[in-house]
């Protein structure tokens, strides 16, 4: 019984500890992207700088980060902190795609040219998706009350947190579905215990209904 003590006590210590490293750096990303910002002419160079990396996503996410394949992300106007974490995950091995084309492509960049690959796509413009009105409206609910709690009211995110307003439906059902159903090989790298909580119960229909109201959302950030 002790000894079951003992490992529970290193293994809330090993998380705590895990969690204050990740904010650290997600401290450290938020404070170099608002010094980039701070100075007009860098902050310029930077965005041309991340629009010739770019080129190396287009196939996917589109060059201006608004993605047309299924299944993939749009990265148009989301989280600079964010979206610069995970693009240093891929690089470090914490973070998986199962098909191995991140990995190899954000490899490739140093990691100042992935945090200007990450402001060029925060400076891009989110293009508005077609949605069920109907079905948004009874996502609405499960999004106040389970999503909102890191995302926000309104989708954006914040620092460490991704923007999911205006997101592709076909990804999102996917990604929540991925964490529902702790899909081998998509999953593994993006284990959240978090996410996994929220979502065990919720049928396909659900999820659905969630999908068209965070694709909504986007209505919000180009009406800004």
């Amino acid at each position: 019984m002790r000894k079951m003590i003992s490992y529970l006590a290193f293994l809330a210590g090993f998380l705590v500890l895990g969690t204050a490293h990740a904010a650290d750096d997600i401290a450290t990303i938020k404070a170099e992207i608002e010094a980039i910002k701070s100075d007009p002419e860098r902050y310029q160079a930077v965005i041309e700088k991340g629009r010739e990396a770019a080129d190396f996503c287009q196939l996917c996410h589109g060059q201006d980060g608004n993605a047309d394949k299924p299944g993939v992300p749009n990265l148009a106007q989301q989280n600079p902190v964010y979206l610069t974490d995970q693009f240093n995950k891929f690089a470090n091995g914490e973070r998986e795609d199962f098909t191995g084309v991140m990995q190899s492509l954000v490899n490739t960049l140093e990691p100042e040219d992935r945090m200007a690959l990450a402001m060029y796509f925060a400076d891009t413009s989110l293009k508005t998706l077609p949605y069920d009105s109907v079905k948004a409206k009874a996502g609405k609910a499960h999004f106040q009350r389970v999503c909102s709690i890191c995302h926000g009211a309104d989708g954006l995110g914040k620092e460490g947190y991704a923007r999911i307003a205006g997101q592709r439906q076909d990804y999102v059902v996917d990604t929540l579905k991925m964490f529902r159903d702790k899909d081998i090989g998509k999953w593994r790298s993006r284990e959240s215990s978090m996410m996994t909580a929220y979502v065990t119960g919720m049928d396909d229909q659900t999820l659905e209904q969630l999908a068209h109201y965070i694709t909504s959302l986007g209505e919000g950030i180009i009406a800004d």
